[in-house]
């Protein structure tokens, strides 16, 4: 199957948290993680890989560059859930934490 060229959450209460092992994991006050339930039924491997993600909020760009889409796994998650890991992950969550409670959409698109 091909991949998928882009996708998006609209992520309202937006919150990002890092990993330990430097995984960024985006998802919303009030639902938690982006689960994989919350977007079309696909294998996932298609909508894996070098995105380039676009964080915007009431109008404005928040960050825009490459990152590497995961689909991570817990014991106290029921669905994979979205996650990325980029080159300068303190700056990405510099740009993002101070937007926090906010309403913020994260935006797809596959690089090539």
């Amino acid at each position: 199957m091909a991949k998928v060229k882009k996708f998006a959450f609209n992520c309202r209460g937006f919150e990002i948290v890092a990993a330990a092992d430097g995984l960024l994991i985006p998802g919303t006050r009030a639902a938690g993680t982006l689960k994989a339930s919350t977007i079309p039924p696909m294998d996932l491997n298609d909508c894996a890989g070098t995105y380039t993600m676009k964080a915007s909020s009431a109008g404005s760009v928040l960050f825009k560059g490459p990152v590497r889409v995961l689909w991570g796994d817990h014991d106290k998650e029921p669905d994979p859930f979205l996650c990325f890991r980029c080159d300068d992950t303190e700056a990405v969550v510099g740009a993002l934490k101070v937007h926090n409670g906010e309403d913020v959409l994260l935006e797809f698109r596959l690089d090539g």
